[in-house]
């Protein structure tokens, strides 16, 4: 089983992401308040 070492989300693409202590993941969108939440169809891995 995998870990999670760390999070880093950031508001806008092409921005530095920052450290985050937790993440709310929501399903077939990604992680809540990441610019790059809607690059993949996450459900359909791709």
């Amino acid at each position: 089983m995998g870990k999670v070492l760390s999070i880093h989300i950031s508001p806008e693409r092409g921005t530095v992401k920052s450290d985050v202590q937790e993440a709310l993941i929501v399903k077939g969108w990604g992680l809540e308040g990441d610019a790059h939440r809607l690059c993949k169809n996450v459900e359909n891995n791709g």
